[in-house]
Parts: C-alpha cells; structure tokens; sequence
C-alpha cells in the first residue's frame, strides 16, 4: 500500500512528463497484482462430535416446541431431555464396542393443561345468562414419547417409526439441520 502510495505522489510531482506516464504505468500493475490477490482461505469449522450433533439436534427440538398458550386456555409445555449412549455402553462385550454405533435417546414430555369455569364455553369464555358459573375447573394430561436413535454415516437417523405429522416435521427439520 505505502508502495503504490509513493508511486502516485512521485506521478503527481512530474506531471505530463513521460516519467510520470511511467510511474502511472508501474502503479496500475501494482495495485492490479493487488486485486488478484485473495484473502488467506478461512479455517474451516471443526468437525462436530456425535455428541455435540445430538446436542444441536435437541436444541433445535427445543426451539420448535416452545410452550404455548391458545386463547380458550389450553397450554401446552413440552419437556426435551436427551442422553447420548457411547459405543462401550450399547454393546455387550468390550471386543464389540469399536464394532458397535453410538446411539441417542430422547425423551418428551407434554403436559397440556386448561383451565375454564363449569357452565362456560370454552371457546368463547362467554356463559349463557342464565347459567350458574361454578369455580375453575382445571383439567391436564401428560404424555412421555421416547425417540431411538442412531449415529450412522456422519449423522443421527431416528430409529422410532413416527406417527404423528407435527412429530414428522420437527425431526425432519432438526435431524437436516443437525448433519
């Protein structure tokens, strides 16, 4: 930089002089033997372990199924916990762990709750004018799902045969996003 710097204000003090053509010459290869020059190639990213992927993976599980509230009252909260089974722990003899894959397990609780007085309509919160409106009856159930998986070619592939469309798609999404 400091070169081509020095080239110009020595072509500005000779100016239209063949000496000043020549430097202007010499600086314009300068500073295009500069544009032809590309940074330094980037470090590339460091390769994720299988148990760091099976951490983004719940991660991004977890971001998909955030609680949520609808306006009649039902809340839904999901628990995601997982565990990461290394190869000496899934297999049965010592000789077969380099032979065996590690493996992953999920767990999801849902809780879904709601809330509403007897008498109510639940979906407007309005009672008929007559109607006698008793105390808050809250109402819950909670289910625990259990995903298998598996760490094969450089990736985790769900093992658990899936059922229910919203399940589909947030695995779709967190095991593509997860390679």
């Amino acid at each position: 930089m400091r070169f081509s710097q020095a080239l110009l204000s020595q072509a500005q003090r000779t100016k239209g002089s063949t000496q000043a053509n020549g430097y202007l010459g010499v600086l314009l290869i300068v500073v295009s033997l500069g544009c032809e020059q590309s940074a330094p190639p980037a470090a590339p990213a460091p390769k994720l372990t299988p148990k760091q992927k099976l951490e983004v993976l719940v991660g991004r599980l977890k971001d998909l199924t955030k609680d949520s509230t609808s306006d009649i009252g039902l809340i839904v909260k999901r628990e995601i916990s997982h565990r990461f089974l290394a190869p000496e722990e899934t297999s049965e003899a010592p000789q077969e762990a380099s032979e065996t894959l590690p493996k992953g397990e999920i767990n999801v609780v849902t809780k879904r709750f709601i809330s509403f007085r007897s008498g109510e309509n639940p979906l407007t919160g309005e009672a008929p004018e007559n109607a006698e409106i008793q105390p808050i009856l809250h109402r819950s159930e909670s289910e625990t799902k259990k995903y298998e998986l598996t760490y094969l070619d450089d990736r985790w592939q769900l093992e658990t045969e899936l059922t229910d469309e919203s399940e589909k798609v947030w695995f779709k999404y967190a095991l593509e996003s997860a390679k």
